[in-house]
């Protein structure tokens, strides 16, 4: 079975005799909805001509959808004789990426097997509940038809979360009828492809977070309200990459029925049950010297402006709780004191023995894992290579039980087409399902996976980098991540932007970019270079 990801579930052979895949087939079903089994025809129709129809319950039929509460959430079964497929799920999750996987097993076998499926019996089931890919669409703007690509080939992978992230200091995506001015002169999504993209991922089992950043990365947002600063300032969308200082304020009760009202707004469009708000790169220079920040510090016995910021996030998440939502944030946040523990956590910088999250994670605060050595796909591949993606795991010392799973993410500062957008995403997207889902990995028999799936059986529907391409290595890899980082460590140094990172933080940063990368002579002098 050429799978991605591979199953969890040991594979039993039934019997000699093997399933005849015919031009028309039937499905019976009485448990699940239609909208994962229209998919499933939709795509038989579109890659193999052949034909799927449901039948009414006392009909017999080729494929049988069974309700099985033994089986894991998200999980399946399948059991596969001459006279009938049983697909056996206890959830609409599970039956999708049941279905999901017959999919891929009949494209198999109408390519290289005569049209056959073996006799077999096996199970499956997800290492991880959150499997996803942060998709940023405010430094430049996708259309709706490119977010339905890639959420078709997440689906694919059985991939189940996209992360949108849709505001920043480049662009603001959301039409508002709140505040329209969100949107002058700007592409954006109308509140109709909004709920379009939403049905597609459902019916798909992708689950649509969308993420709202604050209080950085929000020049698009004070555009359409200076007041929300604390200098009051007219800004100018941003045309480049980097993090701006002008920031919400937090000191402000105005700040906060603004962006409430706004929240209102959002919450109606995304059924999710998790709101992602953002809370990285803060720059706090006005803050420090801003009378309604200090003066709410002083009313609030805050001491320092991390423990500012949760200040604002708490205010915010409890905000979106009334609503039903669990808040997701980047790590920064747990830079301040007692934080808590209904604040979900996305970690984008390598967990350390050192790091400032780990007491937080100890004491049960759950992580997303989107570790930028492994899992941003913005950089080239001679530098988060399909390897590392594979590879990684989280960090042995939390507890397993905290770890939510894993995200890939595609930042678009450098990604102008959607070409280069599909390219750069996959096949890293077939590497990062196997990591979220499969317990037992072997890089090599995944390679050989892959390069079925690009050439024998042509299942990767995005632009992807060829094979070659995606597996680059050696002297040419070497080359091509030196020159980028060069270029990326330079302006890291000379720009004035507050990266929200110390100095011995961006040295530990770029350190660990070039142990990853290259020989330890060549690191250490490479980082001589940019220090």
């Amino acid at each position: 079975m050429n799978l991605i990801p591979k199953i969890n579930g040991k594979i039993e052979k039934k019997e000699k005799n093997c399933f005849a895949i015919k031009e028309a087939l039937s499905i019976r079903n009485s448990e699940f909805i239609d909208a994962g089994i229209e998919v499933f025809s939709d795509r038989l129709k579109s890659k193999c001509d052949i034909f799927v129809s449901q039948t009414n319950l006392n009909t017999e039929a080729d494929i049988e959808l069974i309700k099985d509460p033994t089986v894991e959430k998200n999980g399946y079964k399948i059991d596969i004789s001459q006279e009938q497929i049983k697909l056996f799920s206890n959830d609409e999750a599970g039956i999708k990426n049941a279905l999901t996987t017959l999919y891929v097993l009949i494209v198999e076998a109408v390519k290289t097997s005569n049209r056959k499926l073996d006799g077999v019996i096996f199970s499956d089931y997800p290492k991880y509940k959150h499997r996803g890919l942060l998709v940023d669409v405010s430094r430049n703007f996708f259309d709706v038809d490119v977010l339905k690509k890639i959420i078709e080939e997440m689906s694919l992978n059985k991939l189940n979360v996209l992360h949108w992230h849709l505001s920043d200091d480049q662009g603001w995506r959301i039409e508002s009828k709140v505040y329209p001015k969100l949107t002058e002169n700007q592409e954006y999504y109308t509140q109709d492809e909004i709920k379009d993209v939403i049905k597609f991922a459902e019916a798909r089992g992708v689950e649509v977070i969308p993420e709202i950043d604050m209080p950085g990365h929000v020049t698009a947002m004070l555009i359409a309200n200076p007041s929300l600063s604390c200098i009051e300032e007219n800004v100018k969308l941003a045309s480049s990459a980097g993090v701006y200082k002008t920031v919400l304020c937090p000191g402000k009760e105005s700040t906060y029925t603004w962006i409430f009202a706004l929240l209102d707004e959002i919450v109606q469009l995304f059924p999710s049950s998790k709101f992602h708000i953002g809370g990285d790169e803060v720059p706090k220079t006005n803050w420090k010297t801003c009378p309604h920040c200090l003066a709410l510090m002083k009313k609030n016995n805050i001491d320092n402006f991390d423990d500012l910021q949760y200040a604002f996030s708490k205010r915010i998440t409890d905000h979106l709780t009334q609503h039903g939502k669990q808040v997701i944030c980047w790590n920064e946040t747990l830079r301040a004191k007692d934080v808590e523990n209904k604040l979900a956590t996305q970690y984008w910088v390598e967990f350390t023995e050192e790091s400032y999250c780990k007491p937080y994670f100890e004491n049960g605060q759950e992580v997303i894992f989107s570790d930028l050595f492994n899992y941003y796909f913005d950089y080239p591949y001679s530098i988060v290579t399909l390897q590392k993606t594979y590879d990684y795991h989280p960090n042995p010392a939390l507890n397993a039980s905290n770890v939510l799973g894993i995200e890939g993410a595609i930042w678009t500062e450098r990604v102008t087409t959607p070409e280069i957008l599909e390219y750069m995403i996959s096949p890293r997207i077939n590497a990062l399902a196997e990591s979220s889902w499969t317990i037992e990995r072997n890089y090599e028999d995944f390679l050989i996976r892959l390069k079925a799936y690009m050439e024998e059986l042509n299942l990767i529907t995005l632009n992807h980098a060829p094979f070659e391409a995606a597996t680059i290595n050696g002297t040419a890899a070497q080359e091509e991540a030196k020159q980028f980082l060069m270029m990326m460590f330079q302006f890291l140094q000379n720009s004035d932007i507050d990266m929200g990172l110390d100095e011995k933080e961006k040295q530990v940063m770029m350190s660990k970019f070039l142990n990853n990368i290259f020989d330890e002579e060549t690191a250490t002098e490479l980082l001589k270079q940019t220090l």
